[in-house]
This record gives structure tokens, C-alpha cells and sequence, in this order.
């Protein structure tokens, strides 16, 4: 999706979106969304499966994670997952994700 399309969306529903880590290929985490805390269903995506599709990003280009079907990550029907939850973008070796939802985007450094 083109980072302004992600742009357009996030500037309509009025949230922040937030720096939450910078990383390399070789370093790729995992992701957790969804309320830990709460009985609710969660979900994990490890993004070394999503590397080669992160590789191929350009400039004006964002990688997106969230439960509706225009996302590159599709996360489902959960109830803390925001319709476009996160993105990332690469800047030259390095990838930022970005939060945009409600409830945060927890990274998991295994």
C-alpha cells in the first residue's frame, strides 16, 4: 500500500501513531495484538515469514498490518485489532513499525 493511502486512512479516524521499534532483516521480531491481559483472543505474527515482502518495499511504499482485507497482514476478527493496526516502512537496511491502534502493538525479541 502507498504511504499515502495509509496516511489518508489514519488522518480519518484522529489517532496518533507512534514509533514503536526500528529493526534489521537479520533481527526481525514478533508481534503480538490483541489485550494479553484479558480473555480475549489474541494473535502473533512472526515477521521473519514476511521478510522477503519487506525486502521489496520502496520509498512511498508501507507494509500493513490489521483485520480489514486491504491490509498486507490480514489479523482477523479480533476485538482489539484496529481495522489498520500498524504499518512499516523501510528506510535504506532498517525497518520502522509504526502503531496506530487503540490498544499497542507489543514487539517480542526472541
Amino acid at each position: 500500500m502507498k504511504l499515502t493511502e495509509v496516511k489518508n486512512i489514519l488522518g480519518t479516524n484522529g489517532r496518533p501513531t507512534r514509533l514503536v521499534c526500528v529493526f534489521a532483516a537479520e533481527k526481525a521480531p514478533v508481534l503480538e495484538f490483541g489485550n494479553g491481559f484479558a480473555a480475549c483472543q489474541h494473535k502473533r505474527i512472526d515477521l521473519k515469514d514476511h521478510m522477503e515482502a519487506l525486502k521489496k518495499l520502496k520509498d512511498s511504499q508501507a507494509f500493513t498490518l490489521g483485520r480489514e482485507d486491504y491490509n498486507d497482514v490480514d489479523l482477523g476478527e479480533i476485538a482489539d485489532i484496529s481495522r489498520l493496526h500498524c504499518y512499516i516502512i523501510r528506510e535504506g537496511e532498517q525497518f520502522k513499525l509504526y502503531d496506530c491502534s487503540l490498544f499497542g502493538t507489543a514487539v517480542v525479541l526472541e
